[in-house]
């Protein structure tokens, strides 16, 4: 290893993504596998024009956070550059929860500021931590190679063969070691496949694998309003736990503003389009791009029996919008944003600024689309309210909700 390919650095925080920060020779270093406080050596893997990236390999002076990883397969110092060995699933397992919760909380408010040009301070709310963090995921999403299952490395090409995860759920991991035993053992398979293999748990019917053959048309899933129907490869958050908190705030801003309209352009299987019919909304119209997501809402919103005042329609999230400004709206209407992760279209933020409504409710699972958004949406919008919920322990992602009021 070349001696100039190693340094010492001082770690001042944690980077979105779970690499610690610290600085050297006028550049900012971001090293994987270190915490603030810590003093590590590491070593470089990349260097650009601004930043250094690196992988620690020896902790020369250590934070009271760092913890030991559950995960074989996660990263620790000592183990050198060889990234192929680590599963970049998890940027947090070296790190107590506690802490992990209170970083995420600073990573919101930091892109918020920096991106949205918002000052966080005043509408930021405590975060939302997780029940548990591990063994929540309802949903693993896994790949198959021959006779290798698990989750690619860092160069997105090597895979690395787990037997397990410990984010998912215990049912989940032993449908995973069920398909190993079925898929994983014989050599002949080498070179018969190279494809995504998705493990998920519903009430309904508990652990399944969607390869198997027989899957039935829909499968229900619980939360805090009960249980909803969607079709075998639907969109459903995959925290249980955080989700529920999720629908009492939601359901909670319903019932302070009861919207004559609550419009929900990217409704998904329905659940806050229903949450806001319960919560007292007077009229819900939902959509989505996805004609199994549209027909598991129509279904969900008569099983919740709320069909009455809730619609649901396929098209695209920018037509609901669209059509809502061209309506004029009711000013007491609700804007509910969950975009994907790349945010709003420019399409879709063109027709936000022209909508008449008073209140908009954005969820966001990116904390930097999100902020990106807000810059503009906040020319006819002011955050007041805010917060992180910790959607993914041990990841470096988490879930965002901000509402916003009418100029």
């Amino acid at each position: 290893m070349p001696e100039n390919d190693c340094f010492q650095v001082e770690i001042e925080e944690i980077a979105y993504g779970g690499a610690g920060l610290g600085r050297l020779d006028g550049l900012v270093h971001f090293v994987k596998g270190a915490l603030p406080g810590e003093i590590v050596l590491a070593k470089r893997t990349s260097v650009k024009k601004n930043c250094v990236f690196a992988r620690a390999l020896k902790i020369l002076r250590s934070s009271q956070s760092r913890i030991e990883p559950l995960c074989p397969f996660a990263l620790v110092p000592g183990d050198g550059a060889d990234s192929e060995k680590f599963c970049p699933a998890c940027s947090y397992q070296h790190l107590d929860y506690r802490t992990e919760v209170e970083v995420k909380n600073r990573q919101l408010r930091g892109m918020l500021r920096r991106i949205g040009g918002q000052d966080a301070d005043y509408f930021l709310l405590d975060p939302i931590p997780s029940a548990k963090d591990f063994a929540y995921r309802n949903k693993v999403s896994m790949r198959l190679r021959g006779t290798c299952l698990g989750y690619f490395a860092e160069d997105n090409t090597t895979l690395i063969d787990l037997p397990s995860c410990p984010l998912g759920m215990d049912e989940i991991n032993e449908k995973i070691r069920e398909f190993r035993s079925v898929h994983c053992l014989s050599r002949e398979r080498a070179s018969e496949c190279d494809e995504s293999v998705v493990f998920r748990w519903s009430d309904s019917h508990g652990a399944i694998c969607l390869r198997d053959p027989g899957l039935p048309e829909r499968i229900a899933i619980s939360c805090a309003m009960g249980d909803f129907l969607i079709s075998p490869q639907a969109f459903f958050q995959v925290n249980r736990f955080v989700l529920d908190k999720l629908i009492e705030i939601v359901a909670g801003i319903v019932s302070e503003f009861t919207p004559d309209i609550f419009y929900d352009p990217y409704c998904g299987c329905g659940i806050f389009g229903i949450v806001a019919a319960k919560a007292g909304a007077k009229c819900v119209i939902g959509a989505d791009i996805a004609e199994e997501s549209a027909g598991d809402a129509k279904i969900n919103a008569e099983i919740h029996h709320v069909s009455q005042i809730c619609e649901f329609r396929r098209t695209s999230a920018e037509s609901l919008v669209k059509d809502a400004c061209k309506k004029n709206g009711s000013r007491s209407s609700i804007l509910f944003l969950d975009p994907p992760r790349s945010g709003l279209s420019r399409k879709m933020l063109g027709s936000v600024l022209e909508f008449p409504g008073r209140w908009i409710l954005y969820m966001s699972c990116a904390p930097d689309t999100l902020a990106r958004d807000l810059k503009t949406i906040c020319r006819t919008h002011r955050p007041v309210r805010g917060l992180m919920a910790d959607m993914f322990p041990r990841t470096s992602c988490f879930e965002s909700l901000i509402l916003l009021e009418k100029r």
